[in-house]
């Protein structure tokens, strides 16, 4: 049975700098250390490191809203995508991250919900931190 996964990070940036790591594929690139190719616009193909996560992007409303389908190479031709969604709210002079990963293979759950934090999250606090 699909998984959804919910995860909420904080981050001591902006919301417009925190949506720009994922929605700018230099700076996605520049975060995690790995290729994505894409155009930032709705109905554009997205790939990120290297190839291993695919999609399409569905909404882009900066800085408060991404949402585009997603699949692992791995996934199986008969397994639907997945649908991610992650919002970024003010909170101070941060950011409050929501994301809600739907319809996730059972298979994949594990993985992936270990997978937000160390590929994405802790990757993007450092590289905040770094670039301030």
């Amino acid at each position: 049975m699909p998984k959804t996964l919910q995860q909420t990070v904080r981050f001591n940036a902006p919301p417009a700098r925190v949506y720009a790591l994922y929605a700018d594929p230099r700076l996605h690139r520049a975060a995690t250390g790995a290729p994505a190719r894409f155009t930032a616009k709705p109905g554009a193909a997205f790939m990120a490191w290297d190839g291993q996560l695919r999609g399409k992007l569905l909404v882009l409303d900066a800085p408060r809203l991404i949402v585009q389908t997603w699949r692992g190479a791995h996934w199986k031709a008969s397994e639907s995508d997945s649908v991610l969604v992650l919002t970024f709210r003010k909170q101070g002079r941060g950011t409050v991250l929501q994301m809600v990963h739907s319809n996730i293979p059972d298979a994949y759950a594990a993985g992936i919900r270990g997978g937000w934090p160390s590929h994405y999250w802790t990757l993007w606090k450092r590289y905040l931190r770094s670039h301030a």
